[in-house]
């Protein structure tokens, strides 16, 4: 929902579900934001110390 912009209950209307569903849709998300950015930090601080 985040990279869109759109408020939890503005997605669950949008695909028809429900806010708890949409709600655990933006946390995966999020979650899986979260593990790029550090798979990507790790990468750059291995790549600073080598």
């Amino acid at each position: 929902m985040a990279r869109l912009h759109w408020s939890v209950r503005r997605a669950a209307d949008r695909f028809q579900a429900s806010p708890t569903a949409a709600a655990r849709w933006a946390d995966r998300d999020r979650q899986a934001t979260t593990a790029i950015d550090n798979r990507s930090r790790l990468s750059y601080t291995e790549i600073l110390a080598n």
